[in-house]
């Protein structure tokens, strides 16, 4: 199998795990929280560079695990994870970011080009709890990973349709692209 072709199924199979996890019933409480969610301020986070996040062994799609790592390690102390939202296509992604001495970055490099600032709403109600092994988040006592959907029903149609694209052979990072 060339490279690109087992690229091309490496993300496909990410895909499908992705859409998978917001694959969850629709309920009271996620609604409640994403109303609370929306009145939250919104700031701008710069994403470190990607060679630089390589350079400091940053890993893809583990934003908490990347900002515990800052804030446990920081010699000085000033790292500090904060934990939130990053607004996608309908959803507010649990994201984790850093702060330091006032400056709030992303150390979580990406797996496509993407500009280098992004819109994040700090979540003050999450807390993380440590359950076998795993840390856990949960705001107000409801679990939130891998974030909250803003339109249950509109977030399974569009996920039916790229999904759909993808299985027909779709390049998977096309796939997500409007119209839907």
């Amino acid at each position: 199998m060339g490279e690109a072709k087992r690229k091309k199924e490496h993300l496909k199979a990410l895909a499908i795990k992705q859409f998978a996890r917001w694959d969850f019933p629709a309920t009271d409480a996620e609604a409640q929280a994403v109303a609370e969610i929306q009145k939250l301020p919104e700031i701008v986070v710069k994403r470190y560079p990607n060679d630089a996040l390589r350079y400091m062994r940053m890993k893809p799609s583990e934003c908490h695990a990347n900002a515990r790592f800052m804030e446990v390690n920081d010699p000085e102390k000033k790292c500090r994870q904060i934990t939130g939202y990053w607004p996608q296509a309908g959803n507010f992604v649990l994201h984790s970011v850093v702060e330091r001495d006032g400056e709030i970055f992303c150390v979580t490099p990406l797996m496509t080009d993407a500009p280098d600032h992004f819109s994040f709403i700090p979540d003050p109600d999450i807390e993380w709890r440590q359950e076998n092994g795993f840390n856990v988040p949960y705001r107000k006592g409801l679990v939130v990973e891998p974030g909250l959907r803003i339109d249950p029903a509109e977030n399974k149609r569009i996920a039916k349709v790229i999904l759909g694209r993808i299985e027909a052979g779709m390049d998977p990072l096309k796939a997500g692209e409007p119209p839907f």
